[in-house]
């Protein structure tokens, strides 16, 4: 849960970022923003989904483990604005040359590794409707950063603003699983029950399909 949640605040306040500091025309900082800001939140993503393979849903959760990690998101999304203002990176865009090399290759990264959790998470998405919506939500932001590569930044081009679409879509779709986590949420680690589904056997944790004392058949 903690990667799911830090990967979505790196990613939404480094486009926010990115896109108030972008200009009519872009620039290199906020291209460097956004692009690495994809990348550490893919890989945090991708954690996530990997994680739900290895974790077991037992146990409390800690209120200082939650701030600091909050913390930490914020504070790793800061550094990377700073360090692009600071002209500390690579370029990224390129003055009427779009975007370069390195650029286009961390975005390829990203979207492949925003693909590889949503088709993890969707192995198990007809027993959840979390997992569901969270599935379509990493979809649609790969689609969306595919958008943005093969426009090589340029904002008028029509595949642009198609990326920027499924990038709002996967946003929605996002909300909507958090959404749908809230009717889950009316009991004890219910919601991490929802997200771990998949690792855990039915013999080995037969109370995951069990409702207010009402067990399913089978």
């Amino acid at each position: 849960m903690l990667l799911l949640g830090s990967g979505s605040l790196i990613f939404g306040s480094t486009s926010l970022v990115a896109a108030l500091s972008a200009g009519p025309e872009g620039s290199n900082p906020a291209t460097t923003i956004f692009v690495v800001g994809a990348v550490l939140s893919s890989a945090l993503h991708l954690s996530c989904a990997v994680s739900r393979f290895f974790r077991s849903p037992d146990g409390g959760g800690s209120r200082s483990v939650v701030i600091s990690s909050i913390a930490a998101a914020l504070l790793l999304a800061s550094s990377v604005a700073v360090v692009a203002f600071q002209g500390a990176l690579p370029t990224f865009l390129v003055p009427d040359g779009g975007m370069s090399a390195i650029a286009r290759g961390l975005l390829a990264v990203a979207v492949a590794t925003f693909g590889l959790a949503s088709l993890l998470i969707a192995s198990s998405w007809s027993r959840s409707n979390v997992l569901y919506w969270y599935s379509s939500a990493l979809a649609m932001t790969a689609v969306g950063l595919a958008g943005v590569l093969l426009s090589d930044w340029v904002f008028e081009a029509v595949v642009f603003w198609v990326g920027r679409i499924a990038l709002c879509l996967g946003g929605a779709f996002l909300a909507w699983s958090v959404r749908a986590a809230e009717r889950v949420a009316d009991r004890p680690n219910s919601v991490v029950a929802e997200l771990f589904k998949a690792t855990v056997t039915d013999a080995a944790r037969p109370e995951l399909f069990f409702r207010d004392g009402e067990g399913k058949d089978g």
